[in-house]
């Protein structure tokens, strides 16, 4: 049995971040709202890289996409959309096992307030400086339930 932290989620409580799954993948809101409706978009098999994909699975991930980035757009007016695909922190353990999974992030040219949080895209025009925007999970529910 594989002990990764990506096939083992949302088995640590977090299913209300559950915003949808289908046949190849699983969407889960971000803890870290630092973008507005980041979430991630993990594979239901393990895998470890790009090319060990199926043609079913990319296709269906080309479904996710879209499907998100109208989301965000009607939810929260986002501007444009970026997509990371990186797998390097598997590397940093002794015996790396990777595991695919995106990184989406909502960019926007100005500040977005919701449930009495201001949400501010301080990178934008420019890369995503990782920050730390973490909210009460009651918010983070009603986040996800716009997606």
């Amino acid at each position: 049995m594989i002990q990764c932290n990506i096939c083992n989620w949302p088995n640590n409580g977090s299913h209300e971040l559950l915003i949808f799954e289908t046949d190849y993948w699983r969407v889960l809101l971000s803890p870290n709202q630092s973008l507005l409706g980041r979430c991630y978009v993990n594979l239901r098999r393990h895998a470890g890289k790009l090319s060990a994909l199926y043609s079913q699975e990319i296709e269906d991930w080309l479904a996710v996409v879209k499907r998100l980035e109208t989301s965000a757009t009607v939810a929260f007016d986002a501007t444009l959309f970026n997509w990371q695909c990186n797998l390097n922190f598997a590397y940093k353990e002794q015996c790396p096992d990777p595991h695919i999974h995106w990184h989406f992030m909502p960019r926007y040219g100005s500040k977005r307030t919701l449930f009495g949080y201001t949400f501010e895209d301080v990178d934008f025009g420019g890369f995503y400086k990782p920050r730390n925007y973490e909210l009460p999970p009651e918010t983070l529910i009603k986040i996800a339930k716009l997606l």
